[in-house]
């Protein structure tokens, strides 16, 4: 039997074959006799599998840190290098190593004689960042060559290459913080302004506090917001030879830990290999702040992998990073993800939104930073809104690092489909399901499954701003663990959240916290309970929420998740000034 790794591989009409799992397409044409490998691995299984790549990613960190100097004729710390290229490292190798283990899966239990290969765009595979790896990764393309390599490496029979059809990405791979089309008057404004924050003790930028707050807080620092800009990275051609000079030490083992060798000098980011000199240049070109004693940042060292890199280069100097929670998945997952455990090791203060850590003296429990100063609390009757405001998150269409929604699209929806059709029909035509914006870049497209189960359903593309939906809403039904929950629940609108444990599970520390979430009937954890809930209290819903057991249990949970301070300008003026104590902390 021939087996079918990735989605963009044309079916045999002619031999029964094996799917690697369900990204593969159009396995209805498969003759009888195939069947689908079971490719996705449980959020405990896939925790075992990041435990067994970071312990490979480890031994190669300090090998690729020596290499990457070689190649720029640099000495580097690592201390450098561990706050930028490592989290791809431990990204990369954590992707690669999980389809490692679905090939060998598959290949062990299934008779298959051949693997179909098909022809990749190699030289657009390179990620230009990490980012852009991090879109990568949910791609057929991408994952076609990974596979190939991972057969090719294991002397697996592959047929010979055959044309594949694959949806090119690449504009939506972009940077957003490069923008040349941004007219004259706008760049002078972001001269202007960087030129007055460049000399100032302290730099904050996308802290993720709302605009005025933001302001308010860089005024009392007696700086601006800085505006940063990414410099253009060129569409350059992979320079095979540089990539050839980055040595990595290998050996004659064929397990996981080798063949990631072997192959990672061709899947660094350009960044560090064909862009790094450029980009290392620019900071002494740029109109950069010149000796800030602090950094304060919430997003923006994830968005722009070019700020991260000034920003380690600043840190080396004795620059102070802090750094704010910037997601509710963060402190509530079971599985902390990648890039937070990566920015809790970097930070020198990890604002986050309540809970204390106690294994980490950098945390600070601060409070939620996005709903700061929140102007649009609900004080009326929310029984006066008509709308069940049903928020669906996106899914990952290939296994990906855990980050709050680990299952597969079709595992999700099936939750989601459960739900909608245990509500009553009065709920169900006031029901408005809101898809997450531009989902269909990491699986495929939800809303033509939701028109097929209900074509009646009021679908929003997520092009409709959040808040225009939360005005509307009588209830918010939120079904994966995030962000949105914490500003409703903050604005007094009745939320209920459903979060299926198989896919979705939350921390057992904070077990009690849940529990009281649950009894109280805003946690669910099953599309039962969650439908027969919001049936129940439609016509009563001020009752409910506004009852002592609901009362109760958001106290609790704000208090370790939504957290609210007093001053919260003079509170973050302290952190970021380095003075304030355990005691301001609490």
């Amino acid at each position: 039997m021939k087996l079918i790794t990735t989605g963009g591989v044309p079916i045999p009409d002619s031999e029964p074959v094996v799917f690697l799992g369900p990204w593969c397409e159009n396995q209805e044409a498969a003759i009888a006799g195939s069947w689908q490998f079971d490719g996705y691995a449980t959020p405990d299984k896939r925790a075992d599998l990041e435990q067994q790549s970071r312990e490979i990613f480890e031994s190669i960190f300090p090998d690729l840190a020596s290499a990457l100097n070689d190649l720029h004729g640099r000495n580097i710390p690592n201390e450098f290098w561990s706050k930028t290229i490592k989290l791809w490292l431990e990204i990369f190798t954590d992707v690669v190593y999980q389809r490692w283990d679905c090939i060998t899966g598959a290949i062990s239990t299934a008779s298959c004689t051949s693997a179909a290969q098909v022809t990749t765009r190699r030289s657009q595979l390179t990620p230009k960042t990490r980012l852009e790896l991090q879109r990568l990764i949910n791609s057929h393309e991408w994952n076609h060559l990974i596979i190939n390599e991972i057969l090719g490496f294991l002397d697996f029979p592959q047929e010979d290459h055959q044309p594949g059809e694959f949806v090119n990405h690449s504009e939506h791979l972009k940077s957003k913080h490069f923008n040349p089309k941004r007219n004259l008057i706008k760049r002078l404004a972001s001269w202007l302004n960087n030129a007055l924050a460049r000399r100032a003790k302290y730099m904050i930028t996308q802290t993720y506090l709302p605009r005025k707050v933001e302001i308010r807080l860089a005024i009392r620092l007696r700086t601006l917001p800085f505006k940063w800009e990414d410099v253009a990275l060129d569409d350059v051609e992979i320079d095979n030879e540089l990539r050839g000079r980055v040595q990595i030490k290998t050996s004659e083992s064929r397990d996981a830990e080798q063949f990631i060798r072997k192959i990672i000098s061709r899947h660094i980011p350009m960044l560090y290999i064909e862009h790094f000199q450029k980009v290392s240049e620019s900071f002494t070109k740029k109109t950069l702040p010149s000796r800030p004693t602090t950094i304060f940042t919430s997003n923006l060292h994830m968005a722009s992998e070019q700020f991260l890199m000034w920003m380690s280069h600043k840190a080396l100097g004795g620059t102070r990073l802090v750094i704010g929670q910037h997601g509710g998945v963060h402190g509530m997952s079971k599985f902390d993800s990648q890039e937070f455990r990566h920015e809790m090791q970097i930070a020198d203060r990890y604002l986050s939104w309540g809970w204390p850590s106690s294994t980490n003296s950098s945390v600070v429990p601060s409070f939620a930073l996005i709903n700061v100063n929140s102007g649009d609390r609900r004080n009326t009757p929310s029984s006066l809104r008509s709308t069940l405001l049903f928020v669906v998150d996106s899914t990952y269409r290939y296994p990906s690092p855990n980050r709050g929604i680990n299952g597969p699209l079709v595992q999700y929806l099936n939750n989601c489909f459960a739900v909608t059709e245990q509500l009553s029909p009065v709920v169900r035509d006031n029901t408005c399901v809101r898809l997450y914006h531009e989902h269909e870049f990491f699986d495929n497209n939800q809303k033509p499954l939701w028109n097929i189960r209900f074509p009646s359903l009021s679908i929003s593309t997520g092009h409709t701003p959040m808040k225009q939906h939360r005005e509307q809403a009588r209830i918010v039904l939120c079904t994966s663990i995030g962000t949105t929950y914490i500003e409703t629940i903050h604005r007094n609108i009745p939320t209920v959240i459903f979060l299926d444990p198989a896919i979705s599970p939350l921390k057992a520390e904070h077990a009690q916290i849940f529990e009281s979430m649950e009894q109280s009937g805003i946690l669910h954890l099953s599309a039962e309970s969650a439908a027969e809930h919001i049936n129940s209290v439609w016509d009563k819903v001020d009752e409910w929420w506004q009852s002592e057991p609901v009362r109760d249990s958001i106290t609790k949970f704000s208090n370790l998740f939504n957290r609210t301070v007093n001053d919260p300008i003079s509170f973050l003026q302290s952190v970021i000034s380095g003075n304030l104590n355990q005691e301001e902390s609490r």
